[in-house]
């Protein structure tokens, strides 16, 4: 069988790790498919703003992080991907979600999947919900971080990043979105299980 291609978009090397290094968002599509796929690109959001896409689409106007988006969508198909996988954080620009939706909407014409999704407040929010801790989407970047801080936790070491969705129990943040308030990293878990598996098996 061959292995579903998979390229990833993040915000550097904590999410998509470095060469060779496996970073938090590979970590977390391994905890809903681990085999039948492998990651064939990578690309951080900064560089977005230096591509020139082609004309395989229309890029949208207004907010960067439609065309972006876009961009990024584009980038991945012409790498060769089956599967885009992708994680914006917040960082309290509360246009980004709408941007983000846009950016995915023009690339509608791509033939490629696509996981994606923002991080409420940011990845590290992702963590910290994994890690147990409540209510983590409504939660500023500050509060976060004094909550990781709390548990122990070095942030922006990507190995420890990986450490704790490998460990983590998922399935507690699946189950109950309200309970949890990590409604951001249960939608997106569902949706890279959908997508990810259709693909792997078909």
């Amino acid at each position: 069988m061959v292995a579903v291609k998979v390229w990833l978009g993040g915000e550097g090397n904590n999410d998509l790790g470095g060469d060779g290094e496996v970073g938090a968002i590979e970590a977390l599509l391994r905890r809903v498919e681990r085999d039948g796929w492998q990651v064939c690109g990578k690309t951080p959001w900064w560089t977005l703003r230096k591509y020139r896409a082609g004309g395989a689409l229309r890029m949208p106007t207004g907010h960067g992080d439609a065309k972006n988006t876009a961009k990024l969508a584009l980038t991945a198909w012409e790498g060769g991907a089956d599967v885009l996988a992708f994680t914006r954080d917040l960082d309290a620009d509360t246009e980004r979600p709408q941007a983000v939706d846009d950016g995915l909407a023009a690339s509608a014409g791509i033939d490629i999947r696509i996981i994606g999704g923002i991080a409420r407040p940011a990845i590290e929010g992702w963590l910290a919900a994994l890690l147990g801790i409540t209510g983590t989407d409504q939660m500023s970047r500050d509060r976060v971080a004094r909550e990781l801080a709390a548990k122990g936790t070095t942030l922006k070491e990507t190995e420890e990043y990986v450490a704790i969705i490998t460990e983590a129990h998922a399935g507690l943040v699946l189950r109950d979105r309200h309970r949890t308030g990590c409604g951001s990293l249960r939608d997106w878990l569902q949706r890279a299980a959908d997508v990810l598996g259709n693909a792997i098996r078909g």
